[in-house]
């Protein structure tokens, strides 16, 4: 089964399902229509770019929603 995320959808949910299915990547879509990518590793240069800018990332900013993130 392939499993699919939506833009709405936060950080601090993907990276558990990319986990519990041993995934790096997962389709992002939206009104059935796929609309991009998102790995782990675009999830971590983010929150490493937050971080350098002095932007909170800690777990509560994590609710960051992917459309945040790309």
């Amino acid at each position: 089964r392939l499993h699919v995320v939506t833009p709405q959808q936060s950080l601090s949910d993907v990276l558990p399902l990319m986990a519990g299915r041993d995934v790096n990547q997962l389709p992002v879509v939206q009104n059935d229509a796929l609309v991009g990518i998102v790995s782990r590793d675009a999830i971590v240069h983010y929150l490493e770019i937050r971080r350098s800018l002095g932007v909170d990332t800690s777990k509560s900013d994590a609710h960051n929603q992917l459309h945040n993130a790309a």
